[in-house]
């Protein structure tokens, strides 16, 4: 589907369409390019976060830095997607379409429905910031720079208060520049770990549970674990009268108690079968397609070996009775057993 067809392109016609509908707003993004075969928007929660922080910036007469604040914003959420997309190809998976928001991107990865490739695949935007945030902090340490706690609020990437502790050196030193990239690239590595479909920790714990607890039981205690951290953290933020803060936390609690009861409605098989998806990639390498090979016809002989000593076991049987099996010939017995039942 191309991002003109997208759901939060439908702004239902410029300007007019925004005044008649003032909630689609919510839906505008703006265009950044096209890097190679990847293109890139920028969605209005990005873009007011962005005004949030030249605000805070512009009241201690430091606009410069306000704008450096959120170029280095926008390259770590770049560097984070194109983490998710290496990710997604390393499984076999494409992510050619980022809506960056502050959290990182809107569009999660297409990646084969498999647990390992559902966490491989969301994984990778974090990992890259946290070797973002390990570099500059190894760099601060060799320039001798002050220890510096990274943001503690998983919403700071939403303009929360965080950014006051850089607002008071105003100066583009390489340590503050420094300071400023470790700090949002730990802003977003902090919030996309959060357990909520907004963000990639959702998927990622997806992922975790999925192969001990099947998907639907994995998506239904990954949102349980969302809406139960979402009530204690909207009432901190209403005891600090933080509005923004309340908002987010009951939008975040309604996006999980929704996907709940959507789940009620999604039939299990339309998860676990990977032929839709492997009708729809592009055609696995001749290297890939080599070691498919390889693996079935190991899979064959072992299941030849083991139907040979099954065989062997049961003439024993017939002669000697059960009695005359060593441990090792009933566990053979039990592992042929239990794989007749999955097959």
């Amino acid at each position: 589907m191309a991002w003109q067809d997208r759901p939060y392109n439908n702004s239902g016609g410029g300007a007019h369409g925004y005044l008649g509908n003032p909630a689609s707003l919510l839906a505008f993004s703006l265009p950044f390019g096209t890097w190679g075969p990847v293109r890139v928007r920028l969605h209005f929660w990005l873009l007011i976060s962005f005004l949030f922080i030249l605000i805070g910036y512009g009241r201690t007469a430091g606009f410069a830095l306000g704008i450096v604040h959120c170029a280095l914003f926008l390259v770590a959420l770049l560097l984070h997607e194109f983490g998710n997309r290496f990710g997604a190809q390393q499984v076999g998976g494409t992510h050619d379409e980022f809506m960056l928001w502050p959290a990182g991107g809107m569009i999660p990865p297409s990646c084969p429905p498999t647990p390992w490739a559902t966490f491989v695949a969301h994984v990778g935007g974090i990992v890259a910031n946290l070797i973002l945030v390990l570099t500059c902090a190894a760099a601060l340490w060799f320039m001798g720079s002050p220890y510096f706690i990274p943001p503690l609020n998983p919403l700071a990437v939403f303009g929360g208060s965080d950014i006051s502790e850089l607002m008071k050196r105003m100066d583009l030193s390489p340590k503050l520049l420094l300071e400023c990239f470790m700090f949002v690239n730990a802003a977003i590595m902090w919030a996309a770990l959060m357990p909520f479909y907004w963000f990639k920790g959702a998927y990622i714990l997806q992922g975790i549970l999925w192969k001990w607890t099947g998907y639907k039981q994995a998506v239904n205690v990954t949102c349980i674990v969302g809406m139960v951290l979402a009530v204690p953290m909207f009432l901190l933020a209403m005891m600090s009268t933080n509005l923004m803060g309340m908002i987010i936390w009951a939008l975040l609690f309604a996006s999980s108690f929704s996907r709940r009861k959507q789940l009620q409605y999604e039939p299990e098989s339309d998860y676990q079968d990977s032929l839709s998806w492997r009708e729809n990639r592009r055609s696995p390498s001749k290297k890939v397609s080599a070691l498919a090979k390889w693996k079935d016809k190991r899979s064959a002989q072992r299941q030849k070996d083991l139907q040979e000593q099954v065989d062997r076991i049961l003439d024993k049987v017939s002669s000697e009775g059960m009695h005359s099996l060593s441990a090792s010939e009933k566990r053979t017995l039990q592992q042929a057993s239990e794989e007749l039942k999955d097959r």
